[in-house]
């Protein structure tokens, strides 16, 4: 329910939603702060983020994901950097969500990949990454 009234509340996210992607990505806790890829482009595309959320499956160490595009090691480095995300603390919390207007969100580069990279070791737990996008020539 909260999710469907966050989506009448973007604008424009109704709008010919045909070419939204939605993508749910489980990746298995870093147990280090090294970058990791979230999510590539189909071949020759770019991409244009529309909402992005992550949720911890384990108690985890609280701490702070550095989204941004590219493969830079950290979001220092990083040419396009999308945000800080607050990272749980605690098994199904929902920690962070990020939404923007269709075609205004954060978008990457032709090939560019969406990488993240924990600033503090989660200590080994999952985290789920549900991911809405566009892909654009």
């Amino acid at each position: 329910m909260r999710d469907e009234g966050l989506r009448r509340l973007t604008p424009g996210y109704l709008e010919n939603i045909t070419d939204t992607k939605t993508k749910v990505v489980v990746i298995n806790g870093p147990n280090d702060t090294n970058r990791f890829t979230i999510l590539t482009p189909t071949a020759r595309k770019k991409l244009r983020l529309i909402r992005y959320t992550i949720w911890g499956t384990a108690t985890a160490v609280a701490g702070v994901l550095e989204l941004y595009f590219g493969t830079a090691a950290d979001a220092e480095a990083a040419t396009t950097v999308i945000d800080l995300l607050t990272t749980p603390g605690s098994a199904g919390a929902s920690s962070a969500t990020r939404t923007w207007a269709r075609g205004h969100g954060p978008g990457g580069v032709k090939d560019g990949v969406l990488s993240g990279r924990f600033r503090t070791a989660p200590g080994g737990v999952n985290f789920i990454h549900v991911i809405e996008y566009t892909e654009e020539d």
